[in-house]
């Protein structure tokens, strides 16, 4: 997360596996891929991390209080946070709002590297009564 409050786009490259089959699913710019989309493939994830990046302030604050890890084999784990991100990408207002980032990792040598990572809006909770 702090990588990307930095906007340090190398070491965010580096966090990632480095295959044709990493995955960054988040917001899209264009209506040809829909209001959220995969972005598959390393180039493809570098390129959305610099457009948002790059598109004016983004803050990421997670509530570790509510972090999680589950080791799915020695080699796989998955984890958990709720994320408060700010953002003005493609048609964001800047206000802060809630997410929840899913990662899985995968063990490459003795580093662990990020094979997906699905960035989910959290709706708003409904009116009272509705």
């Amino acid at each position: 997360m702090q990588l990307a409050n930095r906007h340090d786009f190398k070491a965010l490259h580096d966090m990632f596996w480095q295959s044709p089959s990493a995955l960054l699913v988040a917001k899209s710019a264009t209506a040809s891929e829909g209001n959220w989309a995969g972005f598959w493939g390393n180039d493809a994830i570098d390129q959305k991390l610099h457009d948002i990046g790059t598109s004016g302030p983004v803050v990421l604050q997670p509530d570790y209080s509510k972090f999680k890890v589950v080791g799915l084999t020695n080699d796989v784990a998955q984890s958990y946070a709720p994320v408060t991100i700010t953002v003005s990408y493609a048609g964001q207002d800047g206000t802060p709002k809630p997410f929840l980032v899913l990662i899985n990792w995968i063990r490459v040598d003795k580093d662990w590297k990020i094979a997906s990572e699905i960035i989910l809006p959290v709706p708003p909770a409904p009116a009272a009564g509705s």
